[in-house]
């Protein structure tokens, strides 16, 4: 695997398959969340449910999911940024 990752083509390959998995999991999450948040009300409303707590960071964890791929995809990003401003600077 860490072969394949510096291959240019299967890294940009994984790369955009990753990103398709975590936006059909985020629509998911978008599609439940009317049904998710009747039945935190339901829970909220029952004086006989146990409280909830939120997450320690205060926020959903898909966010620091999204962040997370967004973060790893910088890199090669700006590579080959560097890559095109390098091929511009030799062309003129």
């Amino acid at each position: 695997m860490y072969r394949w990752m510096n291959e240019s083509l299967f890294d940009r390959a994984y790369r955009k398959a990753r990103r398709a998995a975590f936006g059909q999991g985020t629509g998911r999450l978008q599609q439940m969340s009317s049904a998710a948040v009747s039945t935190v009300l339901k829970i909220l409303l029952d004086p006989k449910a146990p409280g909830i707590h939120a997450a320690p960071s205060g926020r959903p964890g898909v966010d620091a999911r999204g962040e997370a791929i967004e973060v790893e995809d910088i890199d090669p990003r700006v590579a080959e940024l560097e890559r095109v401003g390098e091929e511009t600077k030799r062309d003129r």
